[in-house]
């Protein structure tokens, strides 16, 4: 089977997104993926990509996921924005922000073996599964979101840790770039919105029962567990 060119995921993406948004999910914002240099060139690509977040894909702070909802999930540490109103022209994205909020994201590709290339990614919505979200802090401009530091815990034990400069360069440059790509293709970052903005670590496979807090330096934490599997 012919591998899909990126242009064809994106299309692949809008139709899932109006097949789904038909059916009844309720769209909350957006996520940027290969934020990193080793994750670009995994799938070959000069840049990230972007795909959509659903309200039925967020879980509380401090839950317990059920184990079976995901095949292969991936734990991401990731810094996430809020937007307070919708970017107009002339704004810049950072204009725009509301609050920042501590945030895990689950990936979990539906592909059996993984995409087989940027463009399978970005059809399945850049392998978008689950996310949860921590309290929201005020936005402040001299926050140094480039050098923030995020810990992570495997139940009670140390497991990884990055900075915000492991994402594109820091999350506002990400942000930055999903505004300009979304203007791009003839859209735009709405007031209420959420961004994920990409992994400040090396994602890592979650197991059957493990409890995961990560620790945003000046941010606060936001922690998720998995259900024993049945």
């Amino acid at each position: 089977m012919t591998a899909l060119s990126v242009e064809e995921g994106y299309a692949a993406l809008a139709e899932n997104e109006r097949d789904w948004i038909a059916g009844g999910r309720v769209p909350s914002g957006w996520k940027v993926g290969l934020t990193s240099v080793e994750a670009q060139r995994r799938f070959d690509s000069d840049g990230p990509c972007f795909g959509r977040l659903f309200s039925d894909m967020a879980s509380p702070n401090e839950s317990t996921i059920e184990w079976g909802r995901f095949a292969r999930p991936l734990i991401e540490a990731e810094i996430a924005f809020r937007l307070g109103k919708d970017l107009s022209e002339g704004d810049r994205a950072s204009d725009v922000i509301e609050a920042a909020i501590p945030a895990i994201e689950i990936v979990d590709s539906r592909y059996p073996q993984g995409p087989a290339g940027l463009g399978e990614l970005v059809a399945d919505n850049v392998s978008g599964a689950g996310f949860v979200l921590g309290d929201a802090v005020p936005f402040a401009s001299s926050f140094d979101f480039a050098g923030c530091r995020a810990d992570v815990a495997r139940n009670g034990k140390p497991e990884t840790s990055g900075r915000g400069s492991d994402c594109l360069g820091g999350p506002l440059l990400s942000l930055a770039w999903l505004a300009e790509e979304l203007t791009r293709r003839g859209r735009r970052l709405r007031a209420g919105e959420v961004v994920l903005t990409g992994s400040l670590i090396v994602p890592f496979a979650a197991q059957p029962g493990d409890d995961i807090r990560i620790e945003f330096e000046g941010l606060g934490s936001v922690a998720i567990s998995f259900a024993e599997a049945l």
